[in-house]
């Protein structure tokens, strides 16, 4: 609730995909504010609910602004509260007629790997995503000033036009299940781009995000000195590093045995010393960069088994009819490949949307 960690509630989703929380559960967690606020109180009290469980639409008619991602549901109070519950907006350009679905992208911004984030589609051309969340993603490797002009952004429902982004200056590219963006001034030439990012920041300096094999880490300040080198502090890198170099002593060791200053050391130092590592884009990247048109190596063959393990892995995973989330299931990998879901789980989800016939033929199969 307004980037605080109220708890944690169990998210359902009904036949149709409409997603439903815990009534009880989720006042408990609201009473600091809804004790302050008694008419937001009878609201939310008086929302009907089907087997103790209210829909979020309904939550949102009572005056929230609700964002529902892979993990994260945020609420924040509309910034205007009607005394009748307001019809949900529909986004500009686009008939009350046209049905949505949700689409699950992966998000990066270059070789960064950011996470993932559920985009709403209307229709053939318009995509919205969460704003909250995509500024969340973007906060530790974009400028304050890229962020603020996200920020001002248009929003409906708490979420920003891909269409938007572009016209604030950005790169935004969507291939199947994968978003990529990126600041505009970023698509220029790489002699262009290396000139521009290995220009001189400063005595001062700024934060940078170390990036190693594509994952943010954490951040380091960066300074240039009086010849323009980038300057690195040393003590910062190691800590950040040690982590993932568990595996690649040499490249620690060469790293924390170059000689410093001040618990500075030089970016060309460290290249010099045989460390892959580059500064681009405003971050501070280490590791093999691996692009489009290259394949990455591995130590060890990769298996094209399902369950190389050698157990049985059990795990939940999403039902899905066609665009629409049925629930989760309970499925067994075994070790041969074989994937086992608990049949009365399956048939009781699928009745909604299966006829009688197939729901016969479902249940004459023999348990295993």
């Amino acid at each position: 609730m307004h980037n605080a960690v109220l708890g944690e509630i169990t998210v359902t989703f009904g036949p149709k995909g409409e997603p439903s929380v815990p009534k009880a559960a989720l006042i408990d967690m609201l009473l600091p504010l809804l004790d302050a606020d008694p008419e937001l109180l009878s609201r939310m009290q008086s929302i009907r609910d089907w087997n103790g469980n209210v829909s979020l639409d309904a939550v949102e008619k009572t005056g929230f602004v609700v964002e529902l991602d892979r993990s994260h549901l945020r609420l924040s109070r509309a910034t205007i509260v009607m005394s009748t519950p307001p019809r949900s907006p529909v986004p500009p350009g686009v008939p009350q007629s046209t049905r949505m679905s949700l689409l699950d992208l992966t998000v990066t911004s270059g070789t960064a790997k950011l996470g993932g984030i559920t985009a709403q589609v209307f229709g053939t051309s318009t995509i919205r995503i969460p704003k909250a969340a995509l500024i969340d993603m973007l906060s530790p490797l974009f400028d304050a000033a890229s962020v603020a002009s996200i920020e001002k952004l248009p929003e409906v429902r708490g979420h920003v036009a891909i269409a938007d982004l572009e016209a604030g200056g950005f790169l935004v590219k969507i291939e199947r299940n994968h978003l990529d963006i990126t600041r505009r001034g970023a698509a220029a030439s790489s002699t262009r781009a290396a000139k521009s990012e290995e220009a001189p920041i400063g005595s001062a300096g700024r934060l940078a995000p170390v990036v190693h094999n594509g994952d943010v880490l954490g951040e380091v300040q960066v300074r240039s000195s009086p010849d323009n080198q980038i300057l690195l502090t040393k003590s910062a890198l190691v800590d950040i590093l040690t982590p993932v170099l568990e595996k690649e002593p040499s490249t620690l060791n060469r790293l924390v045995s170059l000689p410093d200053r001040d618990d500075q050391v030089a970016l060309e130092a460290l290249q010099t010393a045989g460390v892959q590592v580059r500064y681009t884009g405003g971050r501070v990247e280490f590791g093999s960069r691996v692009t489009e048109t290259e394949t990455p190596s591995y130590s060890k063959p990769v298996s094209s088994r399902l369950n190389p393990t050698g157990r049985t892995i059990v795990m939940n995973v999403p039902l899905i009819e066609g665009e629409t989330r049925l629930g989760e299931v309970l499925v067994r990998i075994e070790p041969d490949g074989r994937i086992i879901v608990p049949k009365a789980s399956l048939v009781q989800q699928l009745a909604p949307v299966l006829d009688q016939a197939a729901l016969a033929r479902l249940e004459k199969i023999l348990c295993k």
